[in-house]
C-alpha cells in the first residue's frame, strides 16, 4: 500500500515561524514520525485535507478557527472556517508543497511543517493544535505608518486608494464597536453607515443588495465567500472591511465587500 502514502518533510525553522510563535503540533509530529501522511480512499477524486483545530491543553475543538493553505512562497491558496467542533475540510487545487496555518483570536497562530502532497487522489488527515494566548484583541492600536502600509496594500489589490471609495473602510477599531452586539457580517453591514446597501436574508445566506438592485459578493483575503458561509466568518480576525460599489474598481467591477485579516497584511 505504499502508493497510499504521501511524503512530507519539515521546512527549516524560519520557514514555518509565524509571528515569532510558530508551533509544530503534536498531531503533525506523530505523522512525521512515520514519514508519511496516511491517505484514505477519496470518493470525489480530489486531494482533500481534513482534521480538527484543537486546544492543546483541553483537547477541545476550537470553533470558527481559520485554516489556510499556504504555498512554500508564502502565498495563500485557499482557506476554510472550522465548524463549531473545530472540524475543517480543505480541498487542494493541485499537488504540491504546502503549509497549513490556523489562527483564532485568543490563541497563538500555528503553522505546520511543509507538507509534500503528491498523490492525485486522497484524503490527508491532519489535526492542528493551538495554544491559548491570554491577550486582548490585537490590532486595536495601530500606528500611522502601519495604517499607511495597510492602505498601500489594499490600493494595490483593488486598483485605487481606499480613501477614494464612496464608503470609508472600517478598521479593526470600527469593527470592535459592533463586536459586542454582533457576530455576523450581515449585522455589521446593517448597523454600520452603509446607506447604499440593504441586507436581505434568504435561505442561501445574506444578500448585500446595492441600491435595491444587484447583490454584491463577499471576499475574505481575496477569496470568494459563498453566501451560506458569510456569517461564519470570525469578525474578530478581520483587520479591515472595505466596501466597493459597482464600477468603483476595475478589479471588482460589480462591487464587493472585502474582508482582510491581519495575516493578509503580513
Amino acid at each position: 500500500m505504499t502508493e497510499g502514502y504521501g511524503q512530507q518533510r519539515l521546512a527549516d525553522a524560519a520557514g514555518y515561524q509565524n509571528g515569532g510563535v510558530g508551533l509544530v503540533t503534536r498531531a503533525v509530529k506523530r505523522l512525521l514520525a512515520v514519514l508519511a501522511v496516511l491517505m484514505l480512499p477519496s470518493a470525489v477524486g480530489a486531494q482533500v485535507v481534513v482534521g480538527r483545530v484543537v486546544d492543546q491543553r483541553t483537547g477541545q475543538g476550537v470553533a470558527t478557527a481559520m485554516v489556510r493553505l499556504v504555498d512554500r512562497d508564502g502565498a495563500y491558496r485557499s482557506f476554510v472556517i472550522a465548524d463549531s467542533a473545530g472540524t475543517y475540510r480543505l480541498a487542494l487545487d493541485e499537488p504540491g508543497e504546502y503549509f497549513l496555518a490556523a489562527e483564532r483570536i485568543g490563541y497563538q497562530p500555528v503553522r505546520s511543517p511543509l507538507l509534500a502532497i503528491s498523490n492525485p487522489d486522497g484524503v490527508y488527515p491532519i489535526d492542528l493544535e493551538v495554544v491559548a494566548a491570554p491577550v486582548g484583541l490585537p490590532g486595536l492600536t495601530i500606528t500611522a505608518s502601519q495604517r499607511a502600509a495597510a492602505d498601500r496594500k489594499i490600493r494595490l489589490h483593488i486598483g485605487m486608494s481606499p480613501s477614494a471609495l464612496r464608503m470609508a473602510p472600517l478598521t479593526r477599531a470600527d469593527l470592535a464597536v459592533h463586536l459586542d452586539k454582533a457576530r455576523a457580517l450581515e449585522d455589521v453591514v446593517r448597523w454600520a453607515h452603509t446607506p447604499s446597501i440593504t441586507v436581505v436574508t434568504s435561505i442561501e445566506g445574506p444578500c448585500f443588495q446595492w441600491r435595491s438592485r444587484q447583490c454584491i459578493e463577499v471576499y475574505l483575503d481575496g477569496f470568494h465567500v459563498n453566501p451560506e458561509f458569510v456569517n461564519s466568518v470570525p469578525l474578530d480576525l478581520v483587520e479591515s472591511l472595505v466596501i466597493i460599489g459597482p464600477s468603483e474598481s476595475i478589479t471588482y467591477e460589480s462591487g464587493a465587500i472585502l474582508l482582510f485579516t491581519s495575516g493578509w497584511f503580513r
